[in-house]
């Protein structure tokens, strides 16, 4: 696994976050990805971050539940997470672990 964060000034001094994501999410590396969220949401000023995850080929339960635990950690301090880019077997498991609500998944083109 492999990320690339990036850190934008938006509105009045608020920060989004871009963290983009790619090859396999598993359990082997789900740590990192706890640690690049957590990262991501001490951001000062954080508004928003947003996990872009469509150049990651594999997910698996350990990093959905990193995922889930950054959304609730994020809302707790009044800032937002969303989803873009799972498609394939990645928005399959999203979709299957009936959190793409939660974690405010955008689906992939075509299943609007």
């Amino acid at each position: 696994m492999a990320t690339t964060r990036r850190t934008l000034n938006l509105w009045a001094g608020h920060v989004l976050v871009l963290l983009a994501v790619s090859g396999e999410v598993d359990v082997t590396n789900s740590p990192d990805l706890h640690r690049e969220l957590a990262r991501a949401a001490h951001t000062p000023n954080v508004a928003t971050v947003v996990v872009d995850l469509s150049r990651v080929t594999f997910i698996d339960a350990a990093a959905v539940v990193e995922l889930a635990v950054a959304r609730r950690d994020l809302a707790r301090t009044g800032a937002e997470m969303s989803v873009v880019g799972a498609t394939g077997i990645v928005f399959r498991v999203l979709d299957l672990s009936d959190l793409t609500g939660y974690l405010d998944v955008s689906p992939p083109v075509g299943r609007g």
